[in-house]
């Protein structure tokens, strides 16, 4: 899968989760701070990657990190996450 679908999908997946226009979805909005993204979001967003990706995301290794919250997230990270994960 190339990054550019990659980036496609997981930005339609962010704006489907937080009922925004894709438009205002870009890699370097934070998910929290700038989208919106509250904690049951981030849940929502896990499982639509899951299934869109086809990955299996152990519970909060994507959106729990001991050196920041996920509200200051950027897309791009998630980007890269499901990049190193698919590779």
């Amino acid at each position: 899968m190339k990054e550019s679908e990659i980036i496609e999908g997981v930005t339609r997946e962010v704006a489907e989760a937080l009922q925004i226009p894709q438009e205002n979805v870009k890699l370097e909005s934070k998910l929290g701070l700038e989208l919106g993204a509250e904690s049951i979001d981030y849940l929502d967003l896990t499982f639509r990657l899951e299934k869109v990706f086809g990955l299996e995301i152990p519970d909060g290794e994507l959106f729990q990190s001991s050196s920041r919250h996920p509200s200051t997230m950027s897309v791009r990270e998630v980007v890269d996450f499901v990049v190193s994960r698919k590779s």
